[in-house]
């Protein structure tokens, strides 16, 4: 568990490991706060060292949250599961890094 200024999230979870974008399958990304993140959260998709996607979502409540990644990167280009060193990174809008898994 990490805690960035009171909003702890936790339970980071994928609901698969490999999916191929170009036949339109995506990825379902959930997690948990323990209080509400109402200037939502962002989700950073990182390959090596270079963020290929970020996701702002809307404003998160309390308990458990998710949200669908297309799979492509910020220009619309599909990302393979064989690319290697991913990452989900999940914060709180306008605040520091949280989470991280490897993914």
């Amino acid at each position: 568990r990490s805690l960035v200024f009171g909003i702890n999230i936790t339970n980071i979870n994928i609901d698969q490991t490999c999916f191929n974008p170009g036949i339109g399958q995506t990825l379902n990304i959930s997690y948990t706060l323990d209080v509400p993140a109402t200037s939502g959260v962002i989700i950073n998709i990182i390959s090596g060292t270079n963020i290929i996607r970020t996701i702002t979502s809307i404003p998160a409540t309390a308990g458990t949250n998710s949200i669908i990644w297309n799979g492509k990167n910020s220009n619309n280009t599909p990302i393979l599961c064989t690319d290697k060193h991913k990452y989900i990174i999940i914060l709180p809008s306008k605040f520091q890094i949280n989470r991280m898994i490897n993914i």
